[in-house]
């Protein structure tokens, strides 16, 4: 349903009656076609590229795709995820044009100047003048509180007065000023101590940036709609892998819980936080690319089925690095079966080598998965867990990660919240 509505038709329109080219820009056609050719020949694993789009009713948009090749029905197919990033690229768009208009003033001078004396304005040139909408006479002697926002007048006096006793203030700051035809402007200012006519003055070099933060503004929007995207393709990658595997079905959910409460725990931003519990929801993601009878395999594996397991980092890795997220997610997932001490994989990391991120992981992984049932044996309970843990302290799992984890448990009650 969300693809269709994207595009602008029903689904009925779309399945078994339109293939992706019909929704594809003629101009890009060629660019799908042999994205689609490589990933159906399985010449390539996963593919990550943007597109224009052709809507119903004609409208042009900006696709990404995310695509990778599997059997269905035992026949290839391509399984994919499409985001409408049509407004990101708009964004970004206008904020480009903006900052290069920006950079051309201000490499060539082109900045409104005024000059302050005993709070009152002594000098503009042209620039300032046609910023403010005002004439020269309109600005003689004036107070230059008078030309800002009442809710920047004291703030602005303050500075001002700081900056006349010699007191330290920033030199560039921003501001809301208001021309002569009432219309609040954004300005940037830069301004320095200089001597006027024998007296302290004020010189300040002015800018408008209005386009710029309103051009920030968007994009910080549209960030948060791209991460909100970002968040259910996350989701349903986890429950692909879930359905695949039902036996580990909530085991992403629940480590994802148990590293973000550790990670909270060390005292990690917010901000970091929130990609490693991106990383723990899908750190078992590659396990799509082992065979089922394999992951629900009773008893134990043999050498070569255990081999096949253990390559599943490394599958997770190349589906997730080609998306971008603002976080080392796909590298956290490589590196959540390493060791400290170097006997982990897939690439055998000692120590530092590893991201503290997947170091955490490793610690939620295992903990959450021993006090789970598995096809090959029932659940071992949290005490022999956080035995396993302690008993690995230093040398598979990272001290200060461990103790956390212990301290969640003993001390502070940490319990997995159902779905």
């Amino acid at each position: 349903p969300a693809l269709a509505r994207i595009f602008g038709y029903t689904p009925q329109e779309l399945v078994g009656k339109l293939g992706p080219l019909d929704l594809t820009h003629p101009q890009d056609r060629p660019l799908v076609e042999e994205k689609m050719r490589k990933r159906l020949k399985g010449e390539v694993r996963s593919v990550h590229y943007t597109f224009r789009g052709l809507c119903k009713d004609g409208k042009v948009i900006h696709c990404e795709a995310l695509g990778r090749h599997i059997e269905y029905q035992g026949r290839p197919a391509i399984m994919g995820n499409l985001l409408d990033i049509t407004e990101r690229v708009q964004a970004e768009e206008a904020l480009r044009e903006s900052e290069a208009r920006y950079r051309t003033l201000v490499e060539n001078a082109n900045e409104g100047i005024v000059v302050v004396q005993d709070g009152l304005i002594k000098f503009t040139n042209p620039k300032f003048r046609e910023l403010s909408g005002c004439t020269e006479s309109d600005l003689a002697c004036k107070h230059f509180t008078e030309f800002l926002h009442p809710e920047e007048r004291a703030a602005a006096l303050e500075r001002y007065q700081k900056r006349m006793k010699g007191e330290t203030v920033p030199s560039v700051y921003s501001f809301r000023a208001i021309d002569k035809q009432g219309k609040v402007r954004w300005v940037e200012s830069k301004a320095v101590l200089i001597t006027w006519e024998g007296k302290p003055a004020v010189l300040n070099f002015l800018s408008d940036i209005t386009d710029r933060v309103q051009a920030q503004e968007e994009r910080r929007r549209n960030f948060e709609r791209l991460r909100k995207l970002l968040e259910e393709t996350v989701a349903t990658l986890a429950a692909t892998v879930e359905l695949k595997d039902p036996y580990t079905a909530g085991h992403q959910r629940r480590v994802s819980q148990l590293a973000c409460a550790i990670a909270k725990e060390l005292g990690l931003p917010e901000e970091r936080i929130e990609g490693l519990r991106l990383a723990a929801v899908v750190h078992d993601i590659g396990k799509m690319a082992v065979p089922t009878e394999i992951l629900s395999k009773p008893g134990h594996l043999n050498k070569l089925e255990f081999d096949m397991v253990k390559n599943h980092p490394t599958a997770g890795y190349e589906l997730l690095k080609h998306i971008e997220f603002p976080w080392p997610v796909a590298k956290i997932v490589l590196q959540h079966h390493e060791r400290l001490d170097g006997s982990g994989y897939p690439q055998g990391l000692k120590g530092e080598e590893i991201l503290l991120e997947a170091r955490i992981l490793a610690v939620a992984d295992v903990v959450e998965a021993m006090s789970s049932h598995r096809p090959y044996r029932a659940a071992l309970g949290l005490e022999k867990a956080l035995e396993e843990i302690k008993r690995g302290k230093g040398t598979h799992y990272d001290p200060q990660v461990v103790d956390a984890c212990v301290r969640l448990f003993k001390e502070k009650a940490f319990t997995f919240v159902a779905r």
